[in-house]
């Protein structure tokens, strides 16, 4: 397990103190205490030592409610809940949600209850349904009826604690209710769509927007990555779709701190996403949220570069027109983009010093061998020098291409198609549209026959 130190600012319990007795913990073992963020775990910046009482003391002047973990040596750890200023917990580290005992803590009784609660009946659902097994109808039935029991538990929690974090975060992971019973007279195929989307509209139904508290838990951000990945089609104007779903959710509750935590956990998604086009999300967050004074916790100094970086995508956006260029080529011509024609046109941006450049060039060149009929490349030398280029093309034999060279510097190519390295790949469309950007030379046969 990996650990960032973090500083944040929330609702907070002031004068905490917090006893661990870890019976099979040495003398000198440290340990250390850390927490839920949004998608992340930070580690408070005191290690605990063993003290002569017996006990790991956690003491802070205010912390923020949530859920915690308690460390051990070696990096495992169990999570306990912090929502209460003193109490105690005893266990042990091989066992330490059986062998847990807790005093002066309410939330945390009615947490590890339910946590032996939920190891039981996982162990019965392993001996009804051994993996790789089918299981009987008869365990069929019982496997049911575990469910309707966990189901059941869960309620009773949220309905006796209604006021208590541990009711709030259960209640978060139970399931949504609602009518799945599709309309009568629609296909098998209709009628599962149906409840697909009954499904993914009552979703968040569960999840509490409005308290900051569920932010120091991992259970806002893995229901948001489960919605985006699971529930939602990659295509970027679906992906567009769900984001601004999430935000008007997150907004309704009205909690500054929550708005902040996801906005800024999902331009930060989008920002590293390796999926093809998704840059195209990471425009729309910018653009609506960070460029109309809606992330007011952003300086004016990351907000310019965030909005620089978002106009330079702009520009190579999937079903956007290529920026034009217009540049020498291998045979003392001028080539112009805005006159090319072709079916499916490669262009590569490379380097010939670049090793990597130098692969896909091979691949390229192969691929384009077998598919000459089908596609066009234009290979790109981003870099100026005359003889190092047609050093590199004479090398790999790639005189049939529409090669071209930026000579005296003429462009940019980081600004016009967002080339910060190299080789990189873009394909376009008879009508010079960006199909897609970014791609391996080995996805190129499925990307132009894609529809």
């Amino acid at each position: 397990m990996i650990f960032w130190v973090a500083s944040t600012s929330a609702q907070v319990l002031d004068n905490v103190h917090i006893r661990f007795q870890i019976s099979d913990l040495g003398n000198d073992d440290t340990c250390k205490v850390a927490y839920h963020f949004g998608s992340k775990q930070y580690i408070k910046d005191e290690a605990l030592y063993l003290a002569n009482d017996g006990f790991y003391h956690f003491e802070e002047d205010s912390v923020p409610p949530g859920i915690y973990l308690f460390v051990f040596p070696d990096g495992n750890y169990f999570e306990f809940l912090l929502n209460e200023q003193n109490f105690t917990l005893y266990t042990s580290k091989e066992n330490a949600v059986t062998d847990m005992l807790v005093s002066d803590s309410k939330e945390n009784q009615v947490f590890f209850d339910y946590l032996k609660f939920l190891n039981n009946r996982r162990g019965l659902q392993q001996k009804l349904a051994p993996e790789g097994r089918e299981p009987s109808p008869e365990a069929k039935a019982q496997l049911d009826a575990l469910t309707g029991e966990v189901l059941a538990y869960q309620k009773r929690i949220v309905q006796e604690n209604d006021n208590m974090l541990v009711a709030r975060i259960i209640k978060a992971n139970i399931e949504p209710e609602y009518s799945s019973n599709a309309p009568e007279g629609l296909s098998d195929k209709d009628a599962q769509t149906f409840r697909y989307i009954q499904y993914r509209r009552h979703f968040f139904d569960n999840v509490d927007f409005s308290t900051e508290h569920l932010l120091y838990s991992p259970i806002v951000s893995q229901k948001i990555e489960y919605y985006l990945e699971k529930l939602t089609y990659q295509e970027p104007d679906s992906q567009i779709v769900a984001v601004e779903r999430i935000i008007k959710l997150v907004e309704a509750g009205n909690n500054e701190q929550v708005f902040k935590v996801v906005v800024v956990e999902l331009v930060n998604r989008y920002a590293k996403s390796k999926r093809i086009c998704h840059d195209k999300i990471y425009v729309h967050i910018v653009e609506k949220y960070y460029n109309t004074g809606k992330a007011v916790w952003a300086d004016e100094t990351q907000i310019a570069k965030m909005k620089s970086r978002a106009e330079v995508l702009n520009n190579v956006l999937c079903g956007k027109k290529a920026p034009i260029f217009n540049l020498p080529t291998f045979r003392e011509q001028s080539f112009f983009l805005a006159g090319h024609k072709a079916q499916n046109t490669i262009i590569i941006f490379y380097q010939p010093d670049c090793e990597h450049c130098k692969t896909t060039t091979t691949a390229l060149k192969e691929l384009y061998d077998s598919m000459s009929n089908e596609m066009t490349v234009i290979a790109v030398y981003i870099g100026s020098d005359y003889e190092e280029w047609v050093e590199h093309i004479k090398e790999f034999r790639i005189g049939d291409w529409i090669n071209v060279y930026n000579a005296r510097n003429k462009y940019d190519f980081a600004e016009l198609y967002d080339i910060r390295n190299t080789p990189q790949i873009y394909v376009l469309d008879e009508n010079l549209i960006i199909r897609f950007k970014r791609v391996g030379v080995e996805s190129i046969p499925a990307l132009i026959k894609a529809d």
